[in-house]
């Protein structure tokens, strides 16, 4: 909600009360004193340490489950393996007695993940969505299914394109002076990273339009600061990348800068200030 003087605050019962018994008409618009903007903010701050609390206990209670997954991903950790090795037709090697071990342990820990995708989204949503509309239960579906599409996609993009162009390429490097072998460990670390990272990286459009409806950000502010963005984008980016060679890493930031200017044209059609 943005106040008279131009503050804006997320939506609470408690606040939207203060709103309407509180305000006093001023040259035609509504305007709080200090004292009751202080205590509203007060207000807003202690519900946001509440869901942040409410949002640790259930991640306690969803972390049994995560276990148990877990230990099913590990005994399935095979069939994952075969999966994950397409992109690449090249045999995997380890040089450590617990390398192997712990490779199924990783991939028994990605199957997790992704299993409980939805649930996560729908706790997230269900912890913080007062901060974007005070109808968080009648958008709880559509947000829930629209961020487990993006993020599951964004990983199926990697993994069907991404990757065979880009291990192709990296490996296509040392072809002619030795034979190529890849870790069990890093090669997996590898394709683990990049797919869990585009699934990340693809929530940009989504996060961007539940900012936009809060009135905290707007097309104007994202188009001001495009270059910034871009800036911040190539850095994460180079950082998350497994390896330090342009190719990955334009490989991660180009759909990335890609999905922050569908950001931009989501929040123009459809924030806030759309709304006016």
């Amino acid at each position: 909600m943005t106040l008279g003087n131009g503050s804006v605050f997320p939506y609470t019962e408690a606040s939207d009360t203060i709103l309407n018994t509180s305000a006093t008409p001023c040259r035609g618009k509504a305007r709080l004193p200090r004292s009751r903007i202080r205590h509203l903010s007060m207000l807003d701050r202690e519900k946001l340490i509440e869901a942040f609390d409410n949002f640790r206990k259930k991640l306690i209670r969803l972390g049994a489950v995560f276990i148990v997954l877990t230990a099913v991903g590990y005994w399935q950790a095979p069939l994952i393996a075969a999966i994950l090795q397409r992109p690449s037709e090249l045999p995997l090697v380890y040089y450590a007695p617990a390398e192997a071990f712990l490779t199924n342990l990783k991939l028994g820990v990605f199957a997790a993940v992704f299993i409980m995708t939805p649930v996560i989204f729908y706790v997230i949503w269900n912890s913080f969505a007062f901060y974007v509309t005070p109808y968080s239960r009648r958008y709880a579906t559509p947000v829930v299914l629209a961020a487990s599409f993006l993020f599951l996609g964004g990983a199926y993009l990697c993994y069907a394109l991404v990757l065979p162009f880009g291990l192709n390429f990296l490996v296509g490097f040392g072809g002619d002076v030795a034979e190529p072998q890849l870790s069990v460990e890093r090669y997996f670390s590898f394709v683990l990273v990049m797919c869990l990272a585009f699934g990340v990286f693809f929530e940009l459009p989504l996060c961007m339009l539940m900012l936009g409806k809060a009135g905290l950000v707007n097309a104007r502010m994202l188009s001001r600061y495009r270059r910034y963005a871009i800036l911040v984008i190539v850095t994460v980016a180079a950082i998350i990348t497994p390896t330090t060679d342009a190719y990955t890493l334009a490989l991660m930031a180009g759909p990335l800068v890609i999905l922050y200017e569908v950001s931009i044209v989501l929040v123009r059609l459809f924030g806030k200030e759309a709304e006016r």
